[in-house]
Parts: C-alpha cells; structure tokens; sequence
C-alpha cells in the first residue's frame, strides 16, 4: 500500500512522462531556498539536453522501421 502511494505521489508530480511539474513543485514548495549555484545548473541543463539529443539521434533510425519509404 505505502509502494503504491509513493508510486501515484511520484507519477503526479512529475507528470507520468518526466514534465517539468516537478520543478514547478519544487518551487511552490522552498527548493529556491537550496544554495545551488546557477553554474551547475546550466551545466545540468548542457549535458542532458546533448545526452537526449545524442539519444533520439541514436533512436531514430530504428525507431519505426515499417514507416519508412522504399
């Protein structure tokens, strides 16, 4: 049962697909009172923009193969 609530709390707060609720939570609820330097965040931001970018490049040439033409 306590699996199950952490599990559905988990899923609504990040939006079942990663969106950015969970920072738009995180701020309602004090995270701005963490001392995160702004440099880590962007370097954050960097890599896992160019990590997705790397993986949907990587994704994309096996991800449908029945749609492509000839």
């Amino acid at each position: 049962m306590l699996t199950a609530g952490l599990a559905a709390a988990g899923c609504f707060l990040t939006g079942c697909c990663g969106s950015p609720m969970l920072a738009v939570y995180a701020g309602i609820f004090g995270a701005g009172t963490l001392a995160i330097p702004k440099w880590l965040i962007a370097l954050l931001t960097v890599v896992l923009c160019g990590a997705s970018m790397w993986w949907q490049k990587r994704q994309g040439s096996k991800a449908c193969s029945c749609c492509q033409e000839g």
